[in-house]
């Protein structure tokens, strides 16, 4: 399914408005929860395309935001190349594709 740009912009306000003081690598992690809400809200979509919907905002954030230190041009196409692969791995997590066990954490740590 293909979506217009002024689309992708109403979606994504939302999600843009919550990195207005620049967007570096850690805010990834960050980002992905927020554009699949986003894109599960949109009614009449398939999950493939809430995926692709997911990662059109995403990648709409990252163009849209400024990283600091490190010019855009070096860390944009870094962060949308994992893009997909994040949002393919929190889906997995969801759908209970992965048990996870995690260790007890020290008291008093």
């Amino acid at each position: 399914m293909g979506w217009t740009k002024e689309e992708i912009e109403n979606h994504a306000k939302d999600v843009l408005a919550l990195f207005e003081d620049g967007f570096q690598l850690s805010d990834l992690i960050s980002l992905v929860p927020k554009v699949m809400s986003v894109a599960a809200s949109v009614e009449g979509l398939a999950g493939a395309d809430k995926k692709r919907l997911a990662i059109l905002l995403g990648e709409y954030v990252i163009d849209e935001t400024d990283t600091p230190w490190v010019p855009d041009a070096v860390t944009d196409p870094i962060m949308k190349k994992m893009l997909p692969t994040v949002i393919q791995f929190a889906w997995d997590c969801y759908k209970g594709k992965f048990e996870f066990e995690l260790p007890e954490l020290p008291t008093g740590a």
